[in-house]
């Protein structure tokens, strides 16, 4: 036993002290940033598109796919940052969810709106809401039959391959993606698009629906990390993740990460 646990053993497991410790643990984890990525005027993604923009220099332009757009409130944040630079592709599966979508950014130049989803594969899924407009849309049922309003929706899906051979377009420069436990199924409909080193930057949340899912951090480090550099988002700045370990499996609310291909092409 290390000197520290013998210290600290009149104290660990004490029924008593539980509460304190539970307080303890949400502290920390908040000021980890874990749990904290719901809102983008709050979350740092503000910062994390800083960050992006000054790892792309004084590009002419900037392509982003942003998968699971809801109602817009991210891209606005690119617009706002790149404006007219910035070719914007905005992917929401649900029909009354995208035409606010569409009220707010239909008219924008450079943008194109999808009513439609991204997958593994191509076909169709069912979509489980609380209604238009809806953060917590994902086509996991989990959690959703406690929902007060649970509704269903069959929605068109694709994969990230096949749109962007049948658009043409040969990279993106940052792929967001807020699918509520569906990221990784998306990065594998991109497997062609990684194997070519066509993906710049991915924006991914890991949230509780994950476990609806059953994905795990784990899983997003294998798939991205021998490529990539991996950094979890929180308020004031991003945090480099050197090595995978067990503690971060956190299904607390919503966390976002950042990864940077090392190599550019």
């Amino acid at each position: 036993m290390t000197l520290r646990r013998r210290l600290l053993s009149p104290v660990l497991g004490q029924p008593r002290l539980q509460p304190l410790f539970e307080t303890l643990q949400k502290v920390a984890l908040a000021g980890m940033g874990y749990g904290e990525g719901n809102d983008p005027a709050s979350s740092g993604e503000e910062r994390a598109l800083g960050f992006v923009q000054a790892r792309l220099g004084a590009a002419e332009d900037i392509t982003v796919f942003d998968v699971g757009a809801n109602v817009g409130e991210y891209a606005e944040q690119v617009l706002e940052r790149w404006g007219t630079r910035a070719h914007l592709w905005c992917f929401e599966p649900s029909r009354e969810t995208f035409g606010m979508l569409g009220a707010r950014l239909g008219e924008r130049p450079g943008v194109t709106l999808q009513n439609l989803g991204l997958s593994d594969t191509e076909g169709t899924l069912t979509l489980h809401s609380r209604g238009a407009g809806s953060k917590v849309a994902s086509v996991y049922e989990g959690r959703a039959t406690t929902w007060a309003v649970h509704e269903l929706e069959e929605v068109k899906v694709r994969t990230l391959d096949a749109y962007c051979r049948e658009q043409g377009i040969d990279h993106i420069d940052l792929l967001k993606l807020d699918v509520e436990g569906h990221e990784l199924s998306v990065l594998r409909g991109a497997k062609t698009m990684f194997e070519d080193g066509s993906i710049r930057f991915v924006q991914f949340e890991m949230s509780a629906a994950c476990i609806d899912a059953r994905v795990f951090f784990r899983d997003y480090w294998e798939t991205l990390s021998q490529g990539y550099s991996l950094y979890r988002i929180a308020a004031h700045g991003l945090i480099p993740i050197p090595a995978y370990q067990e503690t971060q499996e956190v299904f607390r609310r919503a966390t976002n990460y950042l990864a940077e291909r090392r190599s550019v092409r």
